[in-house]
């Protein structure tokens, strides 16, 4: 293969990628996942789960 070949298939995986990476951006849109950015990182700190016991199990095990 050539430079100029080497390059164009560059230029089709770029194209899909932007373009994929620019679908996922309208789907989040679209099923409103922006409405609420602070909901997501006060989950995370909130002391709900206490300390020392495990809450999180596989399928089926407990």
């Amino acid at each position: 293969m050539t430079l100029l070949e080497y390059l164009g298939v560059a230029v089709i995986f770029a194209t899909l990628f932007f373009f994929g990476g620019a679908f996922a951006l309208y789907w989040a849109k679209k099923n409103n996942q922006f409405n609420n950015l602070e909901e997501g990182s006060r989950v995370i700190f909130d002391e709900e789960e206490p300390e020392g016991q495990q809450t999180d199990f596989f399928p089926g095990e407990r």
